[in-house]
């Protein structure tokens, strides 16, 4: 990745080599990067970015959540909450969204050339 994409929070987390939540540092660098990717393509804001990594989401919770909120237009994490404390799947959401899962990456592509 050149060092002109890289932003601050990701680019201070590998200088100090220790790494975290978006700004703090403290979680992997895969974290930061899945951050990052989807703060710049704008498909989430900082504010529900924040809350979604509070409720505990993993990096793939992350993505479906914010797939199936970008077609939705459901909150990501009601999404996301749907799944952890009530009888819904991601399996059920992805496809009652409409969402091709043999094609994710063709998806997820389409999502951020939206935006």
């Amino acid at each position: 990745m050149p060092p002109e994409i890289i932003s601050l929070p990701l680019s201070s987390c590998f200088a100090r080599k220790s790494f975290g939540n978006i700004g703090d540092c403290q979680s992997g660098p895969a974290e930061v990067v899945v951050d990052e990717l989807l703060l710049r393509d704008r498909l989430l804001g900082e504010w529900e970015l924040k809350e979604i990594r509070q409720a505990g989401a993993s990096n793939q919770e992350l993505i479906l959540a914010t797939v199936i909120s970008t077609k939705t237009g459901k909150p990501a994490r009601s999404v996301y909450q749907e799944v952890k404390s009530g009888p819904a799947t991601w399996g059920g959401l992805l496809q009652s969204a409409v969402i091709d899962t043999k094609n994710m990456l063709k998806e997820i592509s389409g999502l951020c050339s939206r935006h």
